[in-house]
């Protein structure tokens, strides 16, 4: 590759040569690679922009590809800069048992992706002064329940996202849950849910001190998300229509299983469209979210902007909050991401993996580099090919670039 710098811009060029070859060295080292974890497919050999070409770029014969060798029903996949589709497709079978082809515009289930989005409705009703960061139970709860430990008065909002305030799961938690999982509705009356979650969850002291452990649980989000419904009287589904969804104009976006296109187990049996299809609605705010993949790129794109201060909806300050990893024991968790630098310390990676065990999706955002990756199927327990897809689409992606 030759670049040759013009006289009036040299020192914007060199620039881009050393980080071309920041980035060459990058992808040919060995912790780039490392990165595709644990993986049962080998994707290396297929370039995902050998397809039928065009702008965007097709990426329905690399897909296809990949489903020859998984068997996965379906599978959908892009690759976003801020303003641009670089590339997408979407392919494969929307019933495996019907033989039905995707529908176009159809929504999948995105599972604990979701979660990143109920941070971002933090992140609005903070700069809208309904709520605050740093706001505790005692301040939402003035009258302290005697059910609620004392213990949890003085834990703020942002712990419960970053899932360092001492969360985890009882008997006495899992039984709401479990009770509303065996309802006739499980998406009935989602406020009271909580509400039940929460007087549970809070009757026993934190299970570590607040602010020094990383604990993985989907019970910290719906605790949080409970405390804005408090504080605002406001149903968290309502506030996510009102704050996320129709601002940016998610027109499929929706809490439960999508009736478009079905779910399917592990081991490719079809789980049909019916309530018992998903979790109940106490867990909307870990993991509900269903939506179209052109409506999650528009989510991706806006957090791209976002990041770099391009966009009036929510500040940079807010973002900065957002991606600011927990520091403390544990995995670098930021609020609703996975941090990771396999890119370099300079380089932070944005992650996250998401699945009721009937659907399955990732998506990888590198804001440094304006690059948004993510992946969906419509198959649980994928997770090993959602890895391999994403890392194979991002490689390919800065190679393109480093030869432009």
């Amino acid at each position: 590759m030759l670049i040759i710098c013009p006289t009036a811009n040299r020192g914007g060029c060199l620039m881009r040569i050393i980080g071309l070859i920041v980035l060459a060295t990058i992808i040919a080292g060995a912790g780039f690679w490392a990165f595709v974890r644990n993986q049962t497919v080998d994707l290396s050999d297929l370039d995902p922009y050998s397809g039928r070409g065009g702008s965007p770029s097709d990426l329905d014969p690399f897909l296809e590809s990949v489903r020859d060798r998984t068997s996965l029903p379906a599978i959908a996949a892009s690759i976003l800069s801020p303003e641009t589709v670089i590339a997408a497709g979407e392919t494969g079978l929307a019933d495996a048992n019907a033989r039905l082809p995707l529908p176009e515009g159809g929504a999948w289930h995105i599972g604990s992706l979701t979660k990143n989005m109920t941070a971002i409705l933090a992140a609005r009703l903070v700069e809208e002064d309904l709520i605050d960061w740093d706001t505790t139970p005692a301040e939402i709860w003035p009258d302290w329940p005697a059910d609620f430990n004392t213990d949890w008065r003085d834990v703020p909002l942002h712990r419960f996202l970053r899932m360092n305030a001492g969360v985890q799961r009882h008997e006495g938690s899992a039984a709401v849950v479990d009770r509303w999982a065996q309802s006739a509705d499980r998406s009935a009356e989602p406020r009271r849910q909580r509400a039940e979650f929460v007087e549970a969850a809070l009757s026993l002291p934190p299970a570590t001190e607040p602010g020094t452990q990383f604990h993985y649980a989907n019970d910290s989000y719906i605790i949080a998300a409970h405390m804005m419904e408090i504080r605002t009287g406001t149903a968290y589904e309502q506030l996510m229509s009102t704050y996320l969804f129709e601002p940016l104009g998610l027109a499929t976006a929706g809490f439960g299983p999508p009736s478009d296109i079905l779910g399917h187990r592990a081991n490719g049996e079809v789980v049909p469209a019916a309530p018992d299809a998903n979790n109940p609605a106490v867990i909307s705010p870990a993991g509900r979210v269903h939506l179209s993949t052109a409506d999650y790129t528009r989510y991706l794109q806006f957090l791209l902007r976002a990041s770099r201060g391009e966009s009036e909806w929510v500040s940079e300050n807010s973002m900065d909050v957002l991606f600011q990893p927990f520091d403390g024991e544990g995995e670098a968790y930021a609020m609703g991401w996975t941090v990771r630098d396999d890119l370099g310390p300079n380089f932070p990676i944005f992650t996250h993996t998401g699945s009721n065990t009937y659907w399955y999706a990732e998506v990888w955002l590198i804001p440094d580099r304006d690059l948004a990756v993510f992946v969906f199927t419509n198959q649980g327990d994928t997770g090993s090919v959602t890895d391999a897809v994403a890392w194979r689409l991002v490689t390919a992606e800065l190679e393109r670039s480093m030869a432009n």
